[in-house]
């Protein structure tokens, strides 16, 4: 008993311990998941199905509407007695023409399929960035951790020094005490950094749509040598969804005129129809029908003609909206380049700096130790040092997150 005690007590442990490793997650994996359980992806899939079914619907203006009819009955009167009747055939109808209406109908609901399209592009771009967003955050804040960690390490080993020269009197209370408190404020830091970093693995796991885990350890890092720079034209704003959705939106606000001006054509319909009748079932008297049918409505208390002039304006409001969302999507998108390139530049300049500091404070803290530097000039190259190396990671965050955006607003939201 004692033996299986012990073995159930390893396997609960076991399984503790599986279940709170991290999941280890690279940017792709992160994708896959969230087409698997993201409910604004499931949404989105779903919008573009419904509109490609309906546009697949109203094909059906375009052929024979076609029934099939059997039934049997009976009936009495004084005058005519008891007669029982049996019938069943089939009939079918076919418009050939309805002033333009049908064509019009498929051409808007083409309009709608395009624009769910766009749509669907815009929805995935949106979940994508705020994906890469949570990536990006989630590989900061891990490497801050490490940032943190040498940071405090640094801070350690000064302290250290500075008690030594402060118990040899090279040094007086003041600089210890600064140190010190320089050290203190490096262990707050990195507790702070653990704390993002948790709640970033968080936020990554609800943005990806799982609520069954918390520990993402995602893979990857900040690198700015992967930031290649993005050219921008203004061809590149007619594949923007927005543009895309704006003008089918006109196209179909053209579309809408021509269908308003079908009530004001005649419509003409062929239909037939052939079966048996008879007083007992099965009826075997034959019977067909054949017909052409044209109508005209020629007066509706002019409700044709104010449709025909309401979707008119339509068209007009609709091509304005367009041309204004055309230029206010170039200007949107000249914009984000501008960032785009500003925050590349800045990771180049900070990547200097922070190049150049750390050779400054090697070179100084050699002086410092060897009494060639005052420790003023040591103390203010240590900080700018350090300074410089949280300014790098976070200048290498938001080219990530600059260029996330840059993606999200051509419509992507992938990164390159």
């Amino acid at each position: 008993m004692r033996i299986n005690r012990t073995v159930l007590l390893w396997c609960l442990l076991f399984a503790t311990a599986a279940s709170a490793a991290p999941v280890n997650m690279a940017w792709d994996d992160i994708v896959k998941q969230a087409r698997l359980y993201n409910p604004l992806l499931k949404k989105a899939d779903q919008s573009l199905r419904q509109a490609e079914l309906s546009y697949r619907q109203s094909m059906g203006g375009f052929l024979p509407q076609l029934s099939a009819n059997a039934g049997t009955g009976q009936s009495a009167s004084d005058s005519n007695g008891f007669s029982r009747s049996a019938s069943y055939g089939f009939s079918g109808s076919m418009s050939l023409f309805s002033g333009f209406s049908d064509l019009s109908a498929l051409r808007i609901s083409d309009c709608d399929r395009m624009i769910a399209a766009a749509a669907h592009q815009r929805v995935f771009a949106d979940v994508l960035y705020d994906l890469r967003a949570g990536y990006i955050n989630l590989v900061w804040a891990q490497e801050y951790v490490k940032v943190a960690g040498d940071i405090l390490k640094r801070r350690t080993e000064n302290a250290a020094m500075i008690e030594l020269k402060y118990d040899a009197g090279a040094e007086d209370k003041g600089a210890l005490l600064r140190v010190q408190g320089d050290k203190l404020r490096a262990t707050f830091e990195l507790a702070q950094a653990r704390r993002k970093a948790i709640t970033a693995q968080r936020q990554l796991a609800r943005l990806i749509g799982r609520d069954d885990i918390d520990e993402i350890s995602a893979l990857g890092t900040l690198d700015p040598g992967a930031l290649a720079a993005e050219s921008f034209s203004k061809d590149q704003v007619a594949t923007l969804p927005e543009f895309r959705i704006a003008s089918y939106t006109a196209d179909k606000a053209a579309l809408g005129v021509t269908a308003a001006r079908s009530g004001l054509y005649p419509n003409l319909t062929v239909s037939g129809s052939t079966g048996k009748t008879g007083s007992d079932w099965m009826p075997d008297s034959n019977q067909w029908s054949a017909g052409l049918n044209l109508s005209f409505p020629f007066f509706t208390g002019g409700k044709n003609i104010y449709a025909a002039r309401i979707a008119a304006v339509a068209k007009t409001m609709a091509e304005a909206t367009f041309q204004a969302a055309a230029r206010d999507l170039e200007i949107k998108l000249s914009r984000s380049h501008d960032g785009l390139m500003d925050a590349f530049e800045n990771v180049a300049v900070q990547n200097m700096q922070t190049h150049a500091a750390a050779e400054q404070e090697s070179i100084t803290t050699a002086k410092y130790i060897n009494g060639l530097a005052s420790y003023q000039d040591w103390y203010v190259i240590e900080n700018d040092y350090v300074a410089g190396q949280k300014a790098l990671l976070n200048a290498q965050r938001d080219a990530s997150l600059v260029l996330a955006q840059w993606d999200n607003d051509l419509g992507s939201g992938e990164l390159k």
